[in-house]
């Protein structure tokens, strides 16, 4: 699918010339930051020489040599039952390969001899690319077909022979695919040699992705744009930044100008890295894009004035060795200052070797320590070290003397030099950079002070440069895709306390069985259930310190299994206790409310439910009295948070098999009605966070501990019983809430308007003493009788047949005489009728009636969430995916009917893309594998045929 700015005020065209082919070229002043193209990739796949790999997630494979997972139907790579059911595998080649009867040779693919990768793999890519074509013919026309793909020049290349071989013969003799043709195959191969991405997946594999518009956009070594690729989903996102930009809602594909662009001018990206000399980047460019660079840094010998490329000349002091003629390869090389001269062959293999032992730094990551640091300094690698001085173990910012310090400050300044030549404009490589480069200045100043070497009026004008160093890094990143939000990874996962479902104890996926028909548990502890073998080998929450608490203590384990399951929250909190001082410390600074608990039916439950537990598995001492697992339960209590599980193994129950979630970070965001931040989780239980409306700098990041269709008193009695606090934000101490009247009744005096509680900070709302009273004629009514209007309305939404629209439809009418049309018992009751509604949209003919009446519910309950959820809501999302369904429906059918004009018909379907366009905006936030994230690719193939519709009818009414 391609998410292009047709449907938005264009900002390019495409041009042709013999010299490029297509390009781009701005039809208007884009400033910094202005958004250009968004695009999802035309295909996904395994890069070229790879090695062995999951074909849908591009995992190594196997993931362990005794687990050579084969999908069932094809006995090609994935790694486990769900990655075999994946579309880019499932909806591609496994056909195929099931329909030729040609399987993967693991034998050959397992072999040490396969330096170049594996032969046999090299088909993935062009194959999809081809069946692509074949699924998808009007796109396939329109962006891919005629793209760049060199065969005259590829076809003098060994590789030419090669893929002949390896991809041209096997897809056409061994997979019987004759109706492509060797000339079709071989373009194939080219079109994904010249024009792909490399890309990296989610978990941090490398696959490659076709953009097709994207890749129109020409090449130069000092580019105006620059792109990113958001993992989910392989969206690319490419930018031109401005310091005043605020970040999309949501992480799609964008084309952004990096300095500003005028009318007329190109818009250019580098296919190479900003950082390599001139000699290997036209070198690089030559042999992969087959073309030779000519722009104004590769006609520089000084690459305008960074020199580079220059080598210091060992003949004199001060001279730089730089090419006479940096556009011939041939050229002499001499210094600037003497008459030493050398020739291009000897620069361009000292070149090589230095980027090749640069290659080989690159290996040693934070993770390898101060190891990391020696060897960069050894070798002087500015870029890395930059990053590495304050990340690494013993290289910390406040262990490094201020000499080191002032070096890291020296390096980040350097490189802002360059970067302001090579990468010119608010570019990802100058954000981090600028991020480098506040920290040592912050404390160098701070040191300065202690010392008395500065006064406070030099440490006022040494904050106020780091300050705003820090701002214009924050300007830069916050640029980046919202796929690369703050996140943070649960320290622990278990079932919510009611929870009688059977888990695996790796991933949380509940097992449709019995305790007794358990078929995998650990093969180490034999005691923990799992879902498969890839569960077995990834661990995933299943920890060693658990395993082995496991494996000591098994026979008890077993025969308390159950309740094992129970309590393996808590446990697992519990056991961080002795085995990870860092996590139990951020566990001591939850609160935990035990003075409020103490003596209370909840206490006495978690003595019986789980402190007994623990001593039935002999997980405490004789002699422990229990206060620090009832301290525990509070915090658990306290601070987790309500999770989806991933789902059921084996089985298309989508039911939610409710989890809890301890987020250490994320818990300690406060409370409040109106959140200021919206949180998804992913099936891993990585949370994301992202602000839900605007929020300015100083404003606390909220988050709503409750239901936001719940009314204040409902929401204070959770927040009290659970949480131990009572709110006193502005809506809860609004009568009307904020102006929802979620809490109304309708006044049975006047039948004019509605009757609130007088004041809101009453202990007993519903007492038979506290004061409601009536917005206009002033009539006062007691907590008793609205009390007996709510238990009499939930009794009789208790007795409905919830499949039964017209019972719900009639009791939801006789409530409407009582109720505010945003009071929660109706919403709660809209929302049971849309679910029987949403029911009709799956047959062939929806019932007209029924779809307007759908609207009209999708609008009420639209209206009370702009205000209860302002800004990004999951629920707000899904009611406009539904209400744009609707509305397209109608209005097509409408137009069919010949009820409205072609006029009509195009007006109501840009509502419908309105609704379409602002519910993506929150959907595309959600997790990809959650119901929502599925929604959201649905979303996205109706915003193309929806938008194709609307063109159709405009090209009518011209």
């Amino acid at each position: 699918m391609s998410l292009t700015n047709t449907d938005e005020q264009k900002k390019y065209e495409i041009l042709r010339n013999e010299q490029v082919g297509r390009y781009a070229v701005a039809i208007k002043n884009l400033e910094p930051g202005e958004e250009v193209m968004s695009e999802l990739p035309f295909v996904v796949g395994p890069k070229s020489f790879t090695h062995p790999l999951c074909l849908s997630c591009y995992s190594p494979w196997p993931s362990e040599l005794d687990n050579q997972f084969l999908c069932s139907t094809c006995c090609w790579p994935v790694c486990s039952t769900e990655c075999e059911v994946q579309p880019q595998h499932k909806d591609y080649e496994c056909g195929i390969f099931a329909e030729s009867k040609e399987k993967f040779n693991v034998e050959v693919a397992l072999c040490n001899e396969q330096q170049n990768g594996i032969p046999q793999l090299e088909c993935i890519t062009p194959l999809r690319l081809l069946l692509a074509s074949e699924k998808d013919d009007e796109r396939w026309k329109r962006e891919v077909k005629d793209m760049e793909t060199h065969n005259k020049n590829r076809c003098q290349k060994s590789q030419w022979s090669t893929d002949h071989v390896n991809i041209v013969e096997y897809l056409r003799k061994r997979l019987k695919l004759e109706r492509f043709s060797e000339d079709n195959i071989q373009s194939a191969c080219g079109i994904l040699e010249i024009n792909c991405y490399e890309i990296r997946t989610a978990k941090g594999f490398l696959a490659r992705a076709l953009y097709p518009n994207v890749a129109i956009i020409s090449h130069s070594c000092v580019s105006n744009t620059v792109h990113s690729v958001v993992p989910a989903d392989y969206r690319i996102a490419r930018f031109v930044y401005h310091q005043q930009c605020t970040p999309s809602c949501y992480p799609t594909i964008h084309l952004r100008t990096a300095v500003k662009v005028s009318a007329g001018q190109e818009l250019f990206s580098s296919y190479t890295h900003a950082l390599l000399p001139t000699m290997l980047r036209r070198e690089y460019l030559l042999e992969s894009k087959y073309f030779v660079c000519a722009c104004s840094r590769c006609a520089d010998p000084t690459e305008l004035g960074t020199h580079m490329s220059s080598l210091k000349c060992n003949k004199c002091d001060n001279g730089m060795v730089v090419p006479l003629d940096s556009l011939d390869t041939e050229s002499r090389w001499k210094c600037t200052h003497c008459e030493f001269s050398t020739n291009g062959q000897a620069v361009n293999k000292v070149q090589k070797i230095i980027q090749g032992e640069m290659d080989k730094v690159e290996v040693y990551t934070i993770a390898d320590g101060p190891e990391a640091v020696n060897i960069r300094e050894n070798f002087i690698k500015k870029y890395s070290l930059s990053q590495l001085y304050g990340h690494v173990n013993e290289y910390y910012l406040d262990d490094l003397p201020d000499v080191v310090l002032e070096h890291k400050v020296d390096i980040c300044r350097l490189l802002l030099q360059v970067l302001d030549v090579v990468e010119p404009g608010l570019t990802r490589s100058r954000g981090m950079v600028l991020y480098e480069l506040h920290a040592p200045l912050l404390f160098l100043a701070k040191n300065l002070w202690n010392a008395d070497v500065i006064d406070a009026a030099a440490l006022k004008s040494k904050m106020i440069e780091a300050a705003s160093i820090l701002k214009e890094a924050a300007n830069i990143l916050l640029l980046e895709p919202k796929g690369t939000a703050e996140a943070e990874d649960a320290l622990a996962v278990g079932p919510a306390i009611f929870e009688k479902s059977v888990f695996c104890f790796a991933c949380m996926r509940a097992l449709p069985v019995n305790y007794k028909a358990i078929k995998y548990t650990c093969s180490e502890c034999n005691v923990a259930p799992l879902c498969s073998l890839v569960c077995q080998n990834t661990n995933g929450l299943h920890s060693s310190h658990e395993c082995n608490i496991f494996q000591e203590k098994k026979y008890l384990c077993l025969e308390n299994l159950e309740k094992l399951v129970q309590i393996l929250l808590h446990f697992r909190l519990w056991i961080f206790k002795n085995n990870n001082s860092e996590a139990w410390n951020q566990i001591l600074n939850m609160e935990a409310h035990i003075s409020e608990r103490r003596n209370t039916t909840v206490w006495e439950d978690c003595e019986e439910n789980i402190i007994n537990v623990f001593r039935v598995l002999s997980l405490l001492n004789a002699d422990d009295d229990g206060e620090s697992l009832q301290w525990l339960c509070g915090v658990v209590d306290v601070n987790t948070f309500e999770l989806r599980s991933p789902g059921v193994v084996g089985t298309a129950d989508t039911s939610p098999h409710l989890l809890r979630g301890f987020f250490p970070e994320a818990s300690l965001m406060s409370h409040a009605c109106r959140a200021t931040a919206h949180v998804s989780v992913d099936e891993s239980f990585r949370m994301s966070v992202y602000a839900a409306v605007s929020i300015k700098a100083g404003e606390a990041i909220s988050f709503n501990y409750t239901s936001c269709l719940l009314g204040s008193i409902a929401r204070q009695q959770h927040l009290q019983e659970g949480k131990y606090f009572r709110c006193d934000c502005a809506v809860c101490k609004d009568p009307l809430e904020g102006g929802s009247y979620i809490s109304c009744i309708l006044c049975p005096r006047c039948k004019e308007d509605y009757v609130a509680i007088q004041n809101p900070k009453e202990n007993d709302p519903y007492g038979y003493k506290t004061k409601w009273q009536c917005q206009k004629c002033k009539r006062i009514f007691f907590g008793c009788l609205i009390k007996r209007t709510l238990d009499i309305s939930k009794d009789l939404i208790s007795q409905l047949d919830i499949n039964n629209y017209k019972e719900i439809e009639k009791l939801l009418e006789k409530l409407s005489r009582s109720f505010h049309k945003n009071h929660f018992i109706l919403l709660s009751l809209k929302q049971e009728l849309l679910s029987v509604y949403r029911k009709e949209l799956t047959n062939i003919n929806p019932q007209k009636k029924i779809l307007k009446r759908m609207l009209q519910l999708y609008d009420e309950l639209i209206d009370v969430l702009e205000i209860v959820e302002p800004g990004i809501s999951r629920l707000k999302g899904i009611v406009l995916y539904e209400m744009h369904l609707s509305n397209a429906i109608l209005a097509n059918r409408a137009y069919n009917a010949r009820e409205i004009s072609s006029e009509e018909l195009c007006s109501r379907l840009e509502i419908a893309q309105g609704h379409l366009k602002r519910s993506l905006t929150m959907l595309l936030l959600e997790p990809v594998n959650t119901p929502e994230g599925a929604l959201a690719k649905r979303a996205l193939r109706n915003k193309k045929l929806l938008a194709q519709n609307i063109e159709n009818v405009k090209s009518i009414l011209q």
